[in-house]
């Protein structure tokens, strides 16, 4: 059971409380919220009681017209028995009933009306035109057939109808509320009705007295409320601004607010010790910090030095593996026609052999630092020439597009700028992966004095925090064992060594574009083969 008790506890600090919601908000915002619940509290006070109010003076006005009815009715009755006892004939009961009515008013335009069962207007004190007929389908302004509504309302004990009507002497419709009762003898429905277009306007002066006593409440609420956030927000704010110096290593800040007799000086002692100990963290932190930087150095050394013994161990056994194939095939090309088909795919093996011999002295020359060679060369064509190669290592999947332009050369290492170009295209050719793509690699002016390589994919893409990282040597994205986290590095260093820059344009599901940018000796003006 205690356990169920505790689950259901932590469930409910999980989902929060109003407590905790509490403890998240300002005292600022707490005490605005505090005044907010006080103006709808009174700003609802009012609509009920305006509601209330309203409500009262039309009820008084239906009370009244039931009255009066109650003594129309009372008069037709009075007709009626005389003509039970015989001392009139019941036409001339029905007409001294109606007589006795018409002249009757009230207020400023009340009058008494009687309609038949059938619809039949009997007696219309305002527009006697409308007597004799039948009027049980009209209708009001609004479409509302108040005399059916009537009827219904009478012959079902009595009820109030809303509708819209002239008064005496006038033509335009107004607000009514009208009391109908039957007498059931003569099946006639007797009612009257009062207009309660003047309940409106004195409802709003009513209404407008109560909303001028409910703001000067909230005006004064508010005043205070005032007061106390600017006593508490200003001490809590000053002494926000040395926390947050302390937190920043200002060791310099003076808690002034420490003085104070309430719970913000309490808070300032508090912040005093903090201070105390804040100097004895920071200075850990400062040695801690040394102490991680010199690691990673002496890490990064080692990795570095690893790397280069591994290459000098195996260049020698890569280079007597290349000897034979490029003098073999050098070999078997000499007994080929110049112009054949064997000839021009041997040539591509020459050229393949002749790129990994020059990929073996770049890895010596990036963990020995060997000297490089630089010479002027066309860079359209060592890009047109490395694409060749990296087009039959790619996989179906992925589509390599070139779009060579004439450029001006560069002056450089051509083995060198080889190596990015495969870094970057295998790179792209990594992020796009097993699903289908394409790899774009292309060459162009920028401007008279620099030439741009760009390789950009269709691949997933890269976030902020991975782009910042990604010239990092021995970072990589790949799982462990898949990559050594240098390609990237290298390519950064050998731009960097030419003189030039390269940039990165990348989003996380929108693909990848390396642009890089190399200085260049003169203009071309002969097209790229």
């Amino acid at each position: 059971m205690l356990q169920k008790i505790n689950g259901l506890e932590q469930h409910f600090c999980r989902q929060g409380s109003p407590v905790r919601l509490l403890d998240r908000l300002k005292i600022k915002q707490k005490l605005t919220l505090v005044l907010a619940l006080s103006g709808l509290s009174l700003l609802a006070a009012v609509l009920l009681g305006g509601s209330i109010l309203h409500q009262k003076m039309v009820s008084d006005r239906e009370a009244q017209t039931k009255q009066l009815v109650e003594v129309a009715l009372g008069i037709v009755r009075s007709w009626y028995d005389k003509a039970q006892s015989g001392s009139v004939t019941e036409e001339a009961a029905q007409a001294g009933a109606i007589a006795a009515l018409r002249p009757l008013r009230y207020g400023n335009d009340g009058y008494f009306a009687i309609n038949r069962y059938d619809g039949m207007t009997v007696l219309h004190s305002n527009k006697p035109a409308l007597e004799r007929k039948y009027r049980m389908d009209v209708t009001d302004v609004d479409g509302v057939p108040h005399v059916r509504l009537q009827i219904e309302a009478a012959r079902a004990g009595g009820g109030f109808v809303y509708f819209r009507f002239p008064r005496i002497g006038g033509t335009e419709a107004v607000p009514k509320v009208y009391y109908a009762a039957a007498f059931e003898p003569w099946q006639w429905v007797v009612g009257t009705g009062v207009y309660i277009d003047d309940i409106d306007g004195e409802f709003r002066a009513n209404f407008a007295r109560l909303a001028a006593i409910a703001a000067t409440i909230f005006a004064v609420a508010t005043l205070c409320a005032y007061s106390v956030n600017q006593n508490i927000s200003a001490s809590l704010g000053r002494l926000k601004v040395n926390m947050e110096r302390l937190a920043a290593g200002d060791l310099t800040a003076e808690i002034a607010d420490a003085e104070r007799g309430d719970e913000v000086g309490e808070m300032g002692k508090a912040m005093r010790v903090f201070k105390v100990n804040a100097v004895a963290a920071l200075q850990l932190q400062v040695e801690r910090e040394r102490r991680r930087e010199l690691e990673m150095m002496v890490n990064h050394a080692d990795r570095v030095d690893a790397m280069g013994r591994l290459a000098g161990g195996i260049a020698h056994d890569l280079n007597n593996a290349l000897v034979p194939v490029l003098a073999m095939t050098k070999s078997v090309m000499s007994r080929l026609p110049k112009d054949g088909r064997e000839h021009a795919k041997l040539d591509l093996v020459i050229m393949g052999a002749q790129r990994a011999k020059e990929l073996v002295q770049q890895i010596l020359a990036f963990s020995r630092k060997q000297q490089i060679e630089m010479r002027d060369m066309d860079l359209a064509k060592v890009v047109t020439d490395g694409i060749k190669l990296l087009r039959a290592g790619l996989p179906s999947t992925i589509n390599l597009v070139s779009e060579i332009e004439r450029v001006p050369a560069i002056h450089g290492d051509e083995g060198q700028i080889n190596q990015v170009l495969v870094n970057l295209v295998n790179n792209a050719a990594h992020a796009i992966g097993d699903r289908p793509g394409t790899v774009t690699v292309s060459v162009q002016s920028n401007g008279e004095s620099e030439v741009r390589l760009a390789v950009s994919d269709t691949g997933c893409g890269m976030d902020e925090k991975t782009q910042a990282r990604i010239f990092e040597p021995f970072f990589t994205t790949k799982p462990v064992g898949e990559g050594t986290g240098l390609g990237l590095s290298v390519v950064h260093g050998i731009v960097l060594s030419h003189g030039g820059t390269i940039v990165v344009d990348s989003a996380s599901g929108r693909g990848t574009r390396f642009e890089v940018t190399l200085p260049a000796l003169r203009r071309v003006d002969a097209a790229v083969a």
